[in-house]
């Protein structure tokens, strides 16, 4: 039995395209971003800002340049000064404007300059030098790609171990959302999950099968109908020190969503191998609260499943219980996503967190309102959103609050159950999907996303494709709540 079972497990590795990403690879991936090679050739780069550049103690053909150029309309100039075998000198001339922006001006600068290895040198403090160092790193993904192209040396008195924490989750989350769901189902979700929380040497529970239907009920009818089983993936950190406050991180993980027999048109259809995406930016979270040790009892809990269609698929007008014991009917099948949220955010409330926090990509209203690059939160607490948003403009990485406006709760209303999965009219998608959450919360520290996990094209620090939004921000959040 035992030879057939792994018979059969080697048969579907053969036809695998894409392994399992592993989060080792991205923390040495991302250490090498800034590791100095010894023996190896390092180019030098100078940055200068436009409005003060002048006698400053440079090389000699650095400021023979300088003091005859004048920075008029471009944002950002790259002049290669000296490119002989031995060393290339190259300047970067800013404007002021990325004073506050350095993240993206880190971001410009890698894409401009040339591959290879480059030592910084420029008159940034600490701090500006390491939001400069994380836009280079985060400018360095490629997809199934862990080659260095551009390495970047900054000040020895500096740590990289932060950048590392953020660039290694970042990247391992872009590529769990990249990789085509015909190799990231459920159970290669799992497989990575454990992978992760083996790295860290962290415990897991995975719920499957008979607990699954009998304890998640909502989380069953979503995934029932496909061929890979739903389950319910939970990873623990600091799980006895009971001292430390308790916060539970939930991720959306529909690996596919076809819409079930509420099918989507091809053009929604075509991209929902990120509907696993709020599971991927947990996860890249995750990592960096335990890279930096962060002071808390952390559980992290990932719903996964497959929304096909098939002869045992749920269908709109079903009725299901739920694990708090609210009977839902099903308006639609494409509003799962909050089906097994729900199931999940209960049994997160069963350890009474002190802050509970989820990432979904959850609507399309969200998008609609807010576009790709601003990922809708809401929360029942004025003082965490009064710190969300001070903090996630702060870190250039933004998300916006959306009221739970209570009115709308009667558009949720059913005439056969507690209540539908969706309202009635096409108003406030992504507001009447909070508030169906928010019916299975009890905690007023409760903040849920609503991202998009993709981006369209390339932008400073965003490559087209799998995309990982609000997780700096979220992580500096937690950062000072905690505190």
């Amino acid at each position: 039995i035992l030879g057939a079972f792994f018979l059969i497990k080697l048969q579907m590795w053969k036809y695998m395209v894409f392994k399992e990403p592993a989060i080792k690879s991205f923390v040495h991936f991302a250490k090498d971003i800034f590791s100095e090679k010894e023996k190896s050739k390092y180019s030098e780069l100078y940055l200068i800002k436009g409005d003060s550049y002048k006698n400053k103690k440079y090389p000699k053909e650095i400021s023979n340049f300088i003091d005859n150029y004048s920075l008029e309309n471009d944002d950002i100039v790259c002049k290669t000064i000296s490119n002989n075998i031995k060393k290339q000198k190259t300047i970067i001339i800013y404007n002021k404007k990325y004073n506050n922006n350095l993240i993206e001006f880190g971001s410009l600068v890698s894409a401009k300059v040339d591959n290879g290895n480059w030592r910084l040198y420029s008159n940034l403090n600490k701090k500006q030098e390491l939001s400069f160092a994380l836009g280079w790193g985060l400018n360095q993904y490629k997809f199934n790609n862990l080659k260095i192209l551009k390495r970047l040396k900054i000040s020895k008195g500096n740590s990289t171990e932060s950048l590392v924490s953020i660039i290694s989750g970042i990247f391992y989350g872009k590529e769990l959302i990249n990789i085509p769901s015909s190799d990231m189902g459920p159970e290669s979700l799992e497989k990575s999950f454990i992978n992760f929380a083996n790295y860290y040497d962290l415990k897991t529970n995975i719920f499957r099968d008979n607990i699954i239907r009998e304890e998640f009920p909502l989380i069953y009818a979503v995934g029932k109908g496909s061929v890979q089983s739903p389950r319910l993936l939970e990873m623990n950190f600091n799980e006895n020190k009971k001292k430390y406050p308790l916060v539970i991180l939930i991720g959306k993980g529909v690996c596919f969503d076809t819409g079930g027999h509420n099918l989507k048109p091809s053009q929604y259809m075509r991209n929902m191998k990120k509907d696993m995406g709020g599971a991927a930016s947990v996860l890249s979270l995750t990592n960096a609260i335990v890279r930096n040790n962060l002071k808390v009892n952390l559980k992290v809990l990932i719903p996964t499943v497959d929304n096909d269609i098939g002869p045992n698929s749920m269908r709109p007008g079903d009725v299901y219980n739920s694990k708090a014991g609210i009977k839902v009917e099903i308006g639609n099948t494409d509003a799962e996503g909050r089906l097994i949220l729900a199931d999940t955010l209960s049994y997160a409330e069963s350890f009474k967190p002190f802050l509970l926090i989820d990432f979904a990509t959850l609507t399309g209203a969200a998008r609609v309102a807010l576009g790709p690059d601003l990922p809708a939160y809401f929360t029942p607490s004025n003082d965490l959103s009064d710190m969300i948003d001070k903090i996630s403009f702060k870190e250039q990485d933004p998300l916006w609050r959306l009221p739970l406006w209570s009115r709308y709760n009667s558009w949720l209303k059913s005439e056969v159950a507690d209540i539908n999965n969706i309202s009635k009219g096409s108003f406030a998608g992504s507001i009447t999907a909070a508030l169906f959450l928010y019916k299975f919360v009890n905690t007023v520290n409760w903040v849920h996303i609503d991202t998009y996990a993709w981006s369209d094209s390339n932008s400073p620090g965003h490559s087209a494709g799998g995309d990982i939004l609000g997780v700096r921000s979220i992580f500096k959040f937690i950062k000072e709540f905690i505190s």
